[in-house]
């Protein structure tokens, strides 16, 4: 697992971590999207929003890339969180 923050005046904007896609690292993942995003004293129900998107996310990578290098990027934005997880599959997700 890596971990890269971006830094401002005001603290951390951007959190990256690294995992392999393992059934156990979606839980792992969870808790940490929940943890950045109270971090950044977001409401308590977007950091749960947040650890489920991200769980639904990393399940779909875990499934397409078993034991491959995935992604997890949370993004603190104007107007509330972008959360973004890159697997190396070559199929685009289906809507």
């Amino acid at each position: 697992m890596t971990a890269m923050f971006e830094q401002t005046a005001a603290g951390p904007t951007a959190m990256r971590r690294g995992f392999l896609a393992i059934p156990e690292t979606v839980r792992q993942a969870r808790l940490i999207a929940e943890a950045q995003a109270l971090q950044w004293a977001l409401p308590h129900a977007v950091a749960k929003d947040a650890a489920l998107i991200v769980s639904e996310l990393l399940t779909n990578s875990v499934r397409a890339t078993p034991y491959q290098s995935v992604t997890l990027r949370m993004f603190l934005v104007s107007n509330g969180l972008r959360i973004e997880v890159w697997d190396p599959s070559p199929t685009l997700p289906k809507p």
